[in-house]
């Protein structure tokens, strides 16, 4: 692989954790890369892997964000201590709903999931290091142009 006039690092290509932008002139060794689901050394774009769409701890995450809102604690700790238990972390001894949001955000990570945890958790405005803060109507996204001019019923989400 080539390297840019502008790469500090010139070949051969070392992925470095340091993010220098995302767009529009990111270098091609910036920011760690996302190996969740193994892939065959050389393998083409047809692997014999597939994106998993749903996972059980996915599923006991949502049990225990459910029963925590409901005011029942213990069993929302019980429920996240088992998704750390098998992940071989050490159990929480108290729960909140920023603890609840982090556990997704760890376990969950790379699996698209992300932006719906934002929104629900009241956290998708926040800005972040690349991101400045979001208007409120951002949560979400517009109604596409063609299905509104075929459905007379249909009313564009407010800010767009």
């Amino acid at each position: 692989m080539q390297a840019e006039s502008t790469d500090p690092n010139g070949p051969p290509l070392t992925y470095t954790p340091r993010i220098n932008e995302l767009a529009p002139n990111a270098l091609r060794q910036a920011g760690a890369r996302v190996g969740k689901y193994e892939f065959a050394s050389g393998a083409s774009s047809n692997m014999s892997n597939d994106y998993v769409l749903i996972r059980l701890a996915d599923m006991v995450l949502t049990k225990a964000e459910a029963a925590f809102r409901q005011g029942k604690t213990a069993a929302a700790l019980t429920a996240i201590n088992q998704v750390r238990t098998r992940a071989s972390v050490a159990p929480l001894t108290a729960l909140t709903l920023d603890a609840i949001y982090n556990e997704r955000g760890f376990e969950m990570f790379a699996e698209a999931s992300r932006r719906t945890d934002q929104i629900r958790f009241g956290k998708w405005n926040q800005p972040w290091w690349e991101k400045g803060q979001s208007e409120p109507f951002r949560a979400l996204f517009p109604i596409p142009l063609n299905l509104i001019n075929e459905n007379p019923n249909l009313v564009q989400n407010p800010g767009y």
